[in-house]
């Protein structure tokens, strides 16, 4: 096959048309008419994923963030956009309209914290569901904690939990409209947590593990589309530490 083949396939996935207007995605680096032996699939395009690739001799990265989001003015080392262009792999972003795509980000992270009935929210962009079982703000933060792996903050709404609304990466905006007896998202800004209605508890889990839970579901996808191509999760760890 050839990437071309993948851009296809990744646009009746995730239309670009689902995209916010500022998002850059689709392919950003390479030639569509490259043949496509393996692919690797990652959150972000750092100079470890490249490494990796280039290890695994793959032909395309395929992230959920977009190595180019500005107009570029220079490509010089020893930036990751350089070290790509200069490996001569491609490079294929699925965003916001990833997020927002069925079976995407938040449909993942729903599964991941094991929402049930889910359904749209915000727009498309986010998600609601309910929990099997009614639970108090700290053992849903406890669920999230285990489920993601990584430390979360909790402000504790006033009421048991049993629905949920998300939106997985920087999504605190969405806060106030939701519609649940919980928030989960990756980032909220400090007025948006002072802004919480008492009766609404809000969990905050990171970006990167919020986000990072997409990578195994997508190349399972991959996989079942194109049997003959081989593809690779590179899941890495988060730009921070909690210490």
């Amino acid at each position: 096959m050839i990437i071309r083949e993948m851009t296809e396939y990744m646009e009746t996935l995730a239309p670009a048309s689902l995209a916010e207007e500022w998002d850059n995605v689709g392919l950003l680096v390479g030639d569509p008419e490259t043949e496509l032996t393996r692919v690797v699939v990652t959150l972000d395009i750092t100079e470890e994923a490249i490494a990796f690739a280039k290890e695994q001799g793959a032909e395309l990265i395929l992230s959920h963030h977009p190595l180019i989001f500005s107009p570029v003015k220079c490509l010089t080392a020893p930036s990751p956009l350089y070290r790509l262009a200069s490996s001569g792999m491609a490079a294929f972003a699925a965003h916001t309209n990833l997020d927002a795509a069925a079976g995407g980000v938040n449909d993942a992270l729903a599964n991941a914290i094991g929402l049930q009935n889910v359904s749209e929210a915000f727009g498309g962009i986010g998600r609601v569901g309910e929990l099997p079982d009614v639970m108090t703000p700290e053992a849903f933060a406890a669920l999230v904690k285990d489920a993601l792996g990584t430390p979360v903050q909790l402000r504790a709404g006033c009421k048991p939990i049993r629905t949920v609304a998300l939106v997985s990466g920087g999504g605190g905006d969405f806060a106030a409209e939701a519609e649940a007896d919980a928030f989960l998202t990756g980032e909220m800004k400090h007025h948006e947590w002072i802004a919480l209605p008492d009766t609404l508890t809000a969990v905050v889990a990171g970006h990167y593990a919020t986000e990072n839970v997409v990578v195994e579901p997508l190349c399972a996808r991959l996989r079942d589309a194109f049997p003959a191509l081989t593809v690779v999760p590179f899941l890495g760890t988060a730009p921070y530490q909690t210490v």
